[in-house]
This record gives C-alpha cells, structure tokens and sequence, in this order.
C-alpha cells in the first residue's frame, strides 16, 4: 500500500485493489478452496499457493501498473487461503489426534511471524 500510494495511486483505487484480494480469499476459503485441497491434495494445493506467491510478489516487485495489480490480486486467494487450508488439512493427516490442537497452535504461530532484516 505504501508503495503504490507512493506511486501516484490514490487511496480508492488502493482500497479497491485490496478489496479484491480480500474478495479472493473468502471465495478461496468459502467455495474452491476446500474443494480443491479435497481434489488435488494437500501437497499439491501447497505447491499451487507457493507458485502463485512467487508469480504475485515478482510482478508486484516490478511495476506499479494498474491493470497488472489488478491481475494478481487475486492470487491471493491461492496464496494466503488455499495454503492455509492445506496446512490444516496436512496438520490434521500428520499429527496425532491429541497433538493436533497444539500442532495448529505453533503452525499459526509460526506462519505469523515475519523476517526483518
């Protein structure tokens, strides 16, 4: 946001665009995402959020373009929801029944923090 209002992009317009990453997600966690890690598997659905983070934050990293921000933001549908709900669904194939409440616990822990360099 910083960044792109740093580019001349006023606030409605940098509102909308977050408004469709937001849209994004809850149509990932509401309607395909669940499917899909049903479909594909938790793996697979993992390795798909990866791609597509690698393809939104590249061209994000690169241009200010309007039409092309408005491209990506709904990645993030696949990068935030569809790798959480893999995640859940790894934790909860992997983990032992008992450990799975503390599994989820230190999984959003962790996936909470940030590197600062």
């Amino acid at each position: 946001m910083i960044r792109w209002r740093s580019a001349g992009i006023d606030f409605f317009t940098v509102s909308a665009l977050w408004s469709e990453s937001v849209f994004s997600e809850v149509v990932m966690f509401l309607l395909i995402g669940p499917r899909l890690v049903q479909g594909i598997g938790p793996s697979r659905s993992m390795a798909l959020a990866t791609g597509a983070g690698v393809i939104r934050w590249t061209v994000a990293a690169f241009t200010t373009s309007l039409g092309l921000l408005a491209c990506i933001q709904p990645l993030h549908g696949l990068t935030f929801a569809l790798f959480h709900l893999a995640a859940i669904r790894l934790i909860l194939t992997v983990a032992p029944v008992r450990l799975a409440a503390t599994a989820q616990a230190i999984y959003g822990t962790l996936s909470g923090c940030r590197l600062h360099w």
